[in-house]
Protein backbone atom coordinates (compact mmCIF):
# COMPACT_ATOMS: atom_id res chain seq x y z
CA UNK A 1 0.00 0.00 0.00
CA UNK A 2 2.47 2.16 1.12
CA UNK A 3 5.01 1.50 -1.84
CA UNK A 4 1.52 2.42 -4.41
CA UNK A 5 1.05 5.57 -2.88
CA UNK A 6 4.89 6.66 -3.04
CA UNK A 7 4.69 5.61 -6.86
CA UNK A 8 1.27 7.74 -7.59
CA UNK A 9 3.29 10.60 -6.17
CA UNK A 10 6.22 10.06 -8.51
CA UNK A 11 3.97 9.56 -11.45
CA UNK A 12 2.68 13.07 -9.85
CA UNK A 13 5.82 14.71 -9.75
CA UNK A 14 6.83 13.65 -13.37
CA UNK A 15 3.63 14.34 -14.54
CA UNK A 16 3.07 17.76 -13.96
CA UNK A 17 6.98 18.76 -13.70
CA UNK A 18 7.51 21.62 -15.94
CA UNK A 19 9.83 19.19 -18.06
CA UNK A 20 7.22 17.45 -19.08
CA UNK A 21 4.50 20.04 -20.18
CA UNK A 22 4.59 20.31 -23.73
CA UNK A 23 6.08 23.53 -25.39
CA UNK A 24 4.23 25.19 -28.30
CA UNK A 25 6.15 25.77 -31.29
CA UNK A 26 5.30 29.20 -31.03
CA UNK A 27 7.22 29.60 -28.01
CA UNK A 28 10.76 29.72 -27.43
CA UNK A 29 12.69 29.73 -24.47
CA UNK A 30 16.70 30.32 -24.27
CA UNK A 31 18.84 27.75 -22.74
CA UNK A 32 18.95 29.94 -19.88
CA UNK A 33 15.72 29.84 -19.16
CA UNK A 34 15.48 25.88 -19.83
CA UNK A 35 18.12 25.47 -17.10
CA UNK A 36 16.22 27.11 -14.55
CA UNK A 37 12.83 25.09 -14.82
CA UNK A 38 15.90 22.17 -15.08
CA UNK A 39 16.97 22.88 -11.77
CA UNK A 40 13.79 24.43 -10.04
CA UNK A 41 12.02 21.10 -10.83
CA UNK A 42 14.79 18.42 -9.66
CA UNK A 43 15.13 20.82 -6.33
CA UNK A 44 11.17 20.43 -6.10
CA UNK A 45 11.99 16.09 -6.82
CA UNK A 46 14.36 15.90 -4.63
CA UNK A 47 12.40 17.85 -1.59
CA UNK A 48 9.31 15.56 -2.03
CA UNK A 49 11.70 12.88 -2.44
CA UNK A 50 12.61 14.04 1.24
CA UNK A 51 9.28 14.04 2.49
CA UNK A 52 7.97 10.58 0.87
CA UNK A 53 11.04 9.10 2.60
CA UNK A 54 10.25 10.75 5.92
CA UNK A 55 6.89 9.66 5.73
CA UNK A 56 7.60 6.35 4.96
CA UNK A 57 10.42 6.02 7.83
CA UNK A 58 7.25 7.72 10.36
CA UNK A 59 4.90 4.68 8.95
CA UNK A 60 7.06 2.06 9.63
CA UNK A 61 7.81 3.36 12.82
CA UNK A 62 4.41 3.53 13.88
CA UNK A 63 3.43 0.11 12.90
CA UNK A 64 6.62 -1.15 14.55
CA UNK A 65 5.77 0.40 17.75
CA UNK A 66 1.84 -0.69 17.39
CA UNK A 67 3.99 -4.21 17.19
CA UNK A 68 5.61 -3.59 20.07
CA UNK A 69 2.60 -2.06 22.38
CA UNK A 70 0.39 -5.40 20.93
CA UNK A 71 2.96 -7.42 22.19
CA UNK A 72 2.78 -5.93 25.88
CA UNK A 73 0.01 -5.37 26.25
CA UNK A 74 -1.18 -9.42 25.27
CA UNK A 75 2.14 -10.24 27.54
CA UNK A 76 0.49 -8.09 30.48
CA UNK A 77 -3.35 -9.87 30.24
CA UNK A 78 -1.33 -12.97 30.10
CA UNK A 79 0.62 -12.54 33.36
CA UNK A 80 -2.68 -10.58 34.79
CA UNK A 81 -4.72 -13.72 33.84
CA UNK A 82 -2.43 -16.48 35.04
CA UNK A 83 -1.55 -13.91 38.84
CA UNK A 84 -5.53 -14.29 39.10
CA UNK A 85 -5.79 -17.83 38.60
CA UNK A 86 -3.27 -18.57 41.25
CA UNK A 87 -3.86 -16.08 43.58
CA UNK A 88 -4.98 -17.49 47.00
CA UNK A 89 -8.13 -14.98 47.16
CA UNK A 90 -9.20 -16.39 43.95
CA UNK A 91 -9.10 -19.98 44.39
CA UNK A 92 -10.73 -19.22 47.98
CA UNK A 93 -13.68 -17.92 46.22
CA UNK A 94 -13.87 -20.80 43.58
CA UNK A 95 -13.33 -23.26 46.95
CA UNK A 96 -16.14 -21.56 48.71
CA UNK A 97 -18.63 -21.16 45.76
CA UNK A 98 -18.45 -25.25 45.97
CA UNK A 99 -19.99 -25.24 49.20
CA UNK A 100 -23.15 -25.04 48.21
CA UNK A 101 -23.10 -25.03 44.34
CA UNK A 102 -21.22 -27.31 42.94
CA UNK A 103 -19.15 -27.06 39.47
CA UNK A 104 -21.59 -27.93 36.07
CA UNK A 105 -24.54 -27.55 37.90
CA UNK A 106 -26.86 -24.78 37.31
CA UNK A 107 -27.07 -22.21 40.20
CA UNK A 108 -30.79 -21.92 41.59
CA UNK A 109 -31.89 -18.53 41.92
CA UNK A 110 -33.92 -19.01 45.34
CA UNK A 111 -31.73 -21.06 46.38
CA UNK A 112 -28.99 -18.91 45.91
CA UNK A 113 -30.65 -15.55 47.06
CA UNK A 114 -31.68 -17.04 50.09
CA UNK A 115 -28.42 -17.47 51.29
CA UNK A 116 -27.23 -14.47 49.66
CA UNK A 117 -29.60 -12.77 51.76
CA UNK A 118 -28.91 -13.95 54.62
CA UNK A 119 -28.15 -10.60 57.01
CA UNK A 120 -24.30 -10.27 58.66
CA UNK A 121 -25.58 -8.13 61.12
CA UNK A 122 -27.88 -10.99 62.68
CA UNK A 123 -25.66 -14.01 61.97
CA UNK A 124 -25.01 -15.87 64.82
CA UNK A 125 -20.70 -16.66 64.33
CA UNK A 126 -21.51 -19.92 66.07
CA UNK A 127 -24.08 -21.61 62.92
CA UNK A 128 -21.33 -22.28 60.51
CA UNK A 129 -23.57 -23.71 58.44
CA UNK A 130 -25.18 -20.47 57.59
CA UNK A 131 -22.23 -19.10 57.74
CA UNK A 132 -20.68 -21.06 54.98
CA UNK A 133 -24.13 -20.70 52.94
CA UNK A 134 -23.75 -17.05 53.14
CA UNK A 135 -20.16 -17.52 51.65
CA UNK A 136 -20.69 -19.57 49.01
CA UNK A 137 -23.68 -17.13 47.52
CA UNK A 138 -21.21 -14.14 48.51
CA UNK A 139 -18.51 -15.71 46.32
CA UNK A 140 -20.53 -16.00 43.09
CA UNK A 141 -21.16 -12.87 43.35
CA UNK A 142 -17.59 -12.14 43.42
CA UNK A 143 -16.69 -14.24 40.63
CA UNK A 144 -19.34 -12.73 38.27
CA UNK A 145 -18.23 -9.76 39.57
CA UNK A 146 -14.86 -10.26 38.42
CA UNK A 147 -16.13 -11.88 34.66
CA UNK A 148 -17.85 -8.29 34.53
CA UNK A 149 -14.55 -6.52 34.97
CA UNK A 150 -12.19 -8.72 32.73
CA UNK A 151 -15.08 -8.01 29.39
CA UNK A 152 -15.33 -4.70 30.46
CA UNK A 153 -11.55 -4.15 29.94
CA UNK A 154 -11.91 -6.43 26.71
CA UNK A 155 -14.18 -4.13 25.73
CA UNK A 156 -12.50 -1.16 26.46
CA UNK A 157 -9.31 -2.14 24.63
CA UNK A 158 -7.44 -2.29 27.99
CA UNK A 159 -6.61 -6.01 28.16
CA UNK A 160 -5.77 -8.22 24.66
CA UNK A 161 -9.47 -10.20 23.84
CA UNK A 162 -7.44 -13.21 22.07
CA UNK A 163 -5.12 -13.71 24.61
CA UNK A 164 -7.98 -13.37 27.23
CA UNK A 165 -10.14 -15.80 25.06
CA UNK A 166 -7.51 -18.57 24.36
CA UNK A 167 -6.86 -18.65 28.49
CA UNK A 168 -10.21 -18.48 30.33
CA UNK A 169 -12.90 -18.53 27.76
CA UNK A 170 -13.72 -22.48 28.93
CA UNK A 171 -14.07 -22.07 32.62
CA UNK A 172 -15.66 -18.04 32.60
CA UNK A 173 -18.43 -19.61 30.10
CA UNK A 174 -18.53 -22.72 32.28
CA UNK A 175 -19.27 -20.41 35.27
CA UNK A 176 -21.54 -17.89 33.26
CA UNK A 177 -23.99 -21.26 31.95
CA UNK A 178 -24.20 -22.51 35.76
CA UNK A 179 -24.83 -18.65 36.92
CA UNK A 180 -26.86 -17.77 34.18
CA UNK A 181 -29.82 -17.70 36.11
CA UNK A 182 -28.48 -15.63 38.91
CA UNK A 183 -27.90 -13.53 35.87
CA UNK A 184 -31.03 -13.22 34.78
CA UNK A 185 -32.95 -12.03 37.44
CA UNK A 186 -30.34 -9.79 39.00
CA UNK A 187 -30.89 -8.19 35.51
CA UNK A 188 -34.44 -7.86 35.38
CA UNK A 189 -34.08 -5.25 38.06
CA UNK A 190 -30.56 -4.13 36.83
CA UNK A 191 -30.53 -4.06 33.33
CA UNK A 192 -27.02 -2.72 33.10
CA UNK A 193 -25.78 -5.50 35.77
CA UNK A 194 -23.05 -8.11 33.96
CA UNK A 195 -24.14 -6.47 30.73
CA UNK A 196 -20.25 -6.21 29.52
CA UNK A 197 -20.36 -10.17 30.24
CA UNK A 198 -23.36 -11.25 29.22
CA UNK A 199 -22.41 -9.59 25.98
CA UNK A 200 -18.70 -11.41 25.81
CA UNK A 201 -20.35 -14.48 26.95
CA UNK A 202 -22.38 -14.46 24.15
CA UNK A 203 -19.72 -13.83 21.39
CA UNK A 204 -17.65 -16.39 23.21
CA UNK A 205 -19.70 -19.55 23.90
CA UNK A 206 -20.03 -22.78 21.92
CA UNK A 207 -23.59 -22.05 20.52
CA UNK A 208 -23.39 -26.36 19.04
CA UNK A 209 -21.55 -28.34 21.93
CA UNK A 210 -24.20 -30.68 23.72
CA UNK A 211 -24.24 -32.42 27.01
CA UNK A 212 -24.98 -35.71 27.91
CA UNK A 213 -28.93 -34.84 27.90
CA UNK A 214 -28.71 -33.64 24.48
CA UNK A 215 -28.93 -29.74 25.71
CA UNK A 216 -26.93 -27.05 24.48
CA UNK A 217 -23.53 -27.12 26.63
CA UNK A 218 -23.72 -23.60 26.88
CA UNK A 219 -27.28 -21.74 26.53
CA UNK A 220 -27.97 -18.42 26.55
CA UNK A 221 -28.13 -16.24 29.61
CA UNK A 222 -31.78 -15.85 28.81
CA UNK A 223 -32.36 -19.11 28.61
CA UNK A 224 -34.76 -20.20 31.23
Amino acid sequence: MLRTVILGILSGVILFSPLAVTMAPSVSRSAAEVSVLTYDSTIQTLLLLVAVSGFAATIHTINQRAKENLDQRRLETMLMLINTRISQDYRSLLEERRILFPEYQSINFDEWNAAYQISEKTLDMSDSTRILRKRSADSVLAILNHYEFIALCIDKNLIDGDVAKSSIRGIMCSFVHDARFVILRVRENSPAAFANLVALYEQWRDKTGQDEYGGLREEPVWSV
